[in-house]
């Protein structure tokens, strides 16, 4: 399964459970993630603070593509 592309619904779940504390091991035998991939993304999640954002405050993160507010 090498370079497998993940949904957004995926690394929503995955960056979810990183919040709740799980490890890495443990996703991974979820089967949702593998080990190194997960270790990219909890660095990639760490350096732009998405591990301490609530879930509330990550749906106000603007989408790729998003028309700014009042533009129309």
């Amino acid at each position: 399964m090498a370079n497998r592309r993940f949904e957004m619904f995926e690394v929503r779940q995955v960056l979810t459970r990183m919040r709740l504390g799980d490890t890495d091991r443990a996703i991974a035998r979820a089967g949702l993630m593998g080990r190194r991939k997960l270790a990219q993304l909890r660095r990639t999640a760490e350096a732009a603070g998405w591990l301490g954002v609530t879930p509330i405050e990550l749906s106000r993160v603007p989408r790729r593509g998003a028309m700014p507010a009042g533009a129309s």
